[in-house]
């Protein structure tokens, strides 16, 4: 089957609006930009994910997610998410200690979706090690796991609703929330593709690679956030929150190294 790739103009104007909502992003975080510059940090974000969507779905077709084949960089990058996860499973835990400590009736909620989150980080961290196994060509096979799949995709649900519960995010001044929030969404609809594609002997599904490539994106554009306002010196949300980068982090290099399978002709060794 012949494959189809989208053009060299269409792949450089991607990466040109990457690059402007870095430099957009840097721009807002001086202190000579207005509040409005916020504005056009996430209209570039939106250009760019949306051209991003369209190369994605311009080419055709997709290798299988999961091969014979062994790859020595997936099962490097699950084991990273595996300990990404973990962290993220301590996060949650002393976030839920703070909620329940302060013994508020009001805060039952909060405290629900993230000793929810911390559970299935946790199980999220623990699956992702025998992911890595299949992916490095062990004898041991993940897609055994069944209903274990849809674990990553729980802990994504939770995480984003608890960042959806936090009220007060005012987008013209919280671009790191609206980035958290996006970046979670698209980590959600990434790990239920990845759920569907257990199962299939085909090729990657036109979705999963869409999914995929923005995650990749917007957990680098987080990630990168957390880099500038360390490096201007901004004030973070919350302690404890900063570990959400590191987690970002990680799962950029998982989503991005799984596209790099679905789109080549055969795994990377490395």
């Amino acid at each position: 089957m012949q494959i189809r790739k989208p053009s060299f103009l269409r792949i450089a104007f991607e990466i040109i609006l990457i690059m402007l909502t870095l430099i957009l992003r840097a721009v807002s975080l001086s202190s000579s930009a207005g509040e409005y510059s916020n504005y056009f940090v996430m209209l570039s974000a939106l250009a760019a994910g949306a051209v991003i969507a369209f190369n994605s779905v311009s080419r055709k077709p997709y290798l299988p997610v999961f091969k014979s084949e062994k790859s020595r960089l997936l099962k490097l990058v699950s084991y990273l998410l595996s300990l990404g996860l973990f962290v993220e499973f301590i996060n949650r835990c002393i976030a839920s200690y703070y909620i329940f400590d302060g013994n508020s009736g009001s805060d039952v909620l909060p405290l629900v979706f993230r000793a929810l989150g911390a559970a299935f980080a946790l199980l999220s961290s623990i699956y992702f090690i025998p992911a890595g196994l299949t992916f490095g060509g062990e004898r041991y096979d993940v897609r055994s796991l069944r209903v274990f799949h849809i674990v990553p995709l729980l802990w994504a649900l939770f995480r984003l609703l608890e960042v959806m519960e936090q009220a007060g995010m005012d987008s013209k001044n919280d671009v790191s929330g609206v980035l958290k929030y996006t970046m979670l969404a698209f980590a959600l609809c990434f790990f239920f593709c990845f759920a569907g594609e257990v199962e299939s002997q085909k090729g990657a599904r036109g979705l999963t690679a869409v999914f995929a490539r923005e995650t990749v994106f917007f957990s680098a554009l987080y990630s990168a956030d957390g880099a500038m306002l360390l490096l201007f010196k901004k004030p973070a949300a919350l302690p404890f929150e900063a570990t959400l980068y590191f987690t970002a982090f990680t799962l950029l290099l998982f989503s991005a190294a799984l596209v790099k399978n679905i789109i080549s002709d055969k795994f990377t060794e490395i």
